[in-house]
């Protein structure tokens, strides 16, 4: 009997293949269950889609004390075994969504809900089914008591502030930002008065995009939102952050973030597409 090689290379291949071309096919239609929301600032139709944008990305291992002191009296950090916490900052320009172009910055810090016994492995185990859009991976596993935080989230609109404050609950507030992702190896991010920082990328590693699995609270609701997203990563790079004073900057230096900081992992991508659907109240 000759060898299994071929056919097992062959299955695996098509499996990934499969896999890898999910996030495309969900974002070449438009999304197949939409509702409106009214908010102060009109109605809103979800999921939000996110046409076309960049993203820098980094990713530090900080304090669980410190993580913990910014988390809502539900959650606790996720720690890694003798690392610490993940604290991630997320700089935004977004040039076609449904709600108009904005710019936006995002500070959380991967959480677990208190006493749920979640683990890393099942964090790991989630991430990867809703980085490869793997829906069937998560029946019967999926962690919903982990999730990533959002501490702040600065925007630009008066409409994006009010959509994420009142329909999930994110720590948005209005501020201004400039960003430039023109130049291919380097990308730059202010968020006005507060912070700025730049990647500068050579060679790098691609991946698929990481999903955002957000917790957030409304109304002393817990919430629990997948943001789907469809893209590829390039992971590498050196950031050079610069902080002065505001509400995320401030945050950033209670994780112990400070100017100069080198963060364990970047990334970037200029083909940011995502849904944002409405968020699930966790009891």
């Amino acid at each position: 009997m000759r060898p299994l090689t071929f056919e097992i290379v062959l299955v695996f291949g098509v499996l990934a293949g499969v896999l890898l071309t999910r996030p495309s096919r969900l974002f070449a239609y438009p999304p197949t269950a939409t509702e409106t929301v009214k908010t102060s600032k009109g109605a809103v139709e979800l999921p939000i889609r996110y046409y076309d944008g960049s993203l820098v990305g980094a990713f530090w291992l900080v304090e669980p004390a410190k993580a913990a002191a910014l988390l809502p009296d539900s959650l606790e950090p996720l720690v890694l075994p003798g690392l610490g916490a993940v604290a991630g900052l997320f700089a935004f320009e977004y040039r076609n969504t449904t709600i108009g172009s904005y710019g936006e910055l995002g500070l959380a810090v991967q959480a677990v809900r208190k006493g749920s016994g979640a683990s890393v492995m099942g964090y790991l185990w989630d991430l990867a089914a809703n980085v490869l859009h793997a829906d069937e991976m998560l029946h019967g596993f999926e962690q919903l008591d982990s999730g990533l935080y959002v501490v702040a989230l600065p925007v630009t609109t008066a409409g994006a502030r009010a959509a994420g404050r009142e329909i999930w609950g994110y720590n948005k507030y209005q501020a201004k930002t400039t960003s430039d992702f023109t130049d291919p190896q380097k990308a730059s991010f202010e968020l006005k008065g507060e912070l700025d920082l730049t990647l500068e990328q050579g060679f790098t590693l691609p991946t698929p995009g990481i999903p955002f699995l957000t917790y957030t609270e409304r109304k002393g609701q817990l919430i629990r939102t997948k943001v789907r997203v469809g893209y590829v990563a390039q992971w590498g790079g050196s950031l050079h952050l610069r902080i002065a004073s505001g509400p995320t900057a401030n945050k950033l230096k209670a994780l112990g973030i400070t100017t100069g900081s080198a963060p364990q992992a970047v990334f970037r991508t200029d083909s940011l597409r995502a849904d944002l659907p409405l968020g699930v109240p966790l009891p």
